[in-house]
């Protein structure tokens, strides 16, 4: 039987997005995702929880939350490594060390281009 794993994020921010769909996950494991912005209940839970979901995304997986660099190494650890997108996700963040490196500039770069397309943070 298949894992399940929902997947919070900004369906806002087209990194985001695109991240989620490319990851090819859906072989393996039973994918759930998320738009935040379409549950605002949500995001007044995680922001409870401690977790601003204006600074990352948030994987729930076996029952852990993985939130940011930790749920992007997660994804990419987990995804099919038979495509091409997969590799390079593996390649890039499947490292902690490196996906706690690149995070804050994915979401300098996430913060610039959501600016630029004139989107506003998650309430």
């Amino acid at each position: 039987m298949k894992k399940n794993i929902l997947i919070y994020y900004d369906g806002g921010c087209p990194f985001c997005t695109y991240f989620v769909l490319f990851s090819k996950l859906r072989k393996k494991y039973n994918i759930l995702t998320r738009n935040l912005r379409d549950f605002p209940d949500k995001v007044n839970e995680f922001k409870k929880n401690s977790y601003d979901v204006n600074d990352g995304m948030i994987a729930i997986f076996d029952g852990k939350v993985y939130f940011g660099h930790e749920a992007l190494n997660l994804i990419a650890k987990l995804s099919d490594k038979r495509f091409i997108s997969s590799i390079i996700y593996k390649t890039l963040f499947s490292n902690i060390y490196i996906s706690k490196f690149m995070y804050p500039i994915l979401k300098f770069f996430r913060k610039v281009t959501l600016k630029l397309l004139n989107r506003k943070k998650i309430n």
